[in-house]
């Protein structure tokens, strides 16, 4: 089941992509999820997204950096990480703009992500030193120690 999900969510999501990585690294760098922070500064150049970009995202949705919708994907990312819930002036900022199908996407790509930053913390994987290269070049969340 969980397959047929992280396929959709990679190949047939409907957010737009630019929307889907910064919603992704708000929730790892929120959630303190250095690797897929990193790996994300990756697959975002891939996808064309420019590095003026994560400096902002790890400021937050203040950043004057973002448009006025940026913010609000940024602030119901936050909602879904720290309340698992959409505040309802995101949930109407969301709808305004979205269909009830992104918007599930959005929930379920969020919640996805944060759920696969657990397992990679809790598992304790290590970043390869192209990522590495890339952290130390943009930021990353400061791994957890215990």
């Amino acid at each position: 089941m969980f397959s047929q999900l992280n396929v959709h969510l990679l190949t047939t999501n409907t957010v737009p992509v630019k929307l889907r990585q910064i919603a992704i690294m708000r929730a790892a760098w929120i959630t303190e999820a250095a690797f897929m922070w990193s790996s994300h500064l990756n697959t975002s150049a891939v996808v064309g997204l420019e590095p003026d970009m994560y400096r902002p995202l790890q400021v937050g949705a203040d950043d004057p950096y973002f448009t006025d919708f940026e913010r609000v994907v940024i602030r119901a990312t936050e909602d879904l990480v720290r309340h698992q819930e959409i505040g309802t002036a995101n949930w109407n900022a969301l709808m305004a703009q979205w269909t009830s199908e992104q918007v599930l996407d959005f929930m379920f790509t969020v919640g996805t992500y944060v759920t696969i930053a657990g397992v990679m913390k809790s598992a304790r994987i290590q970043r390869m030193p192209q990522l590495l290269e890339l952290a130390d070049r943009y930021g990353a969340p400061a791994p957890a120690s215990d």
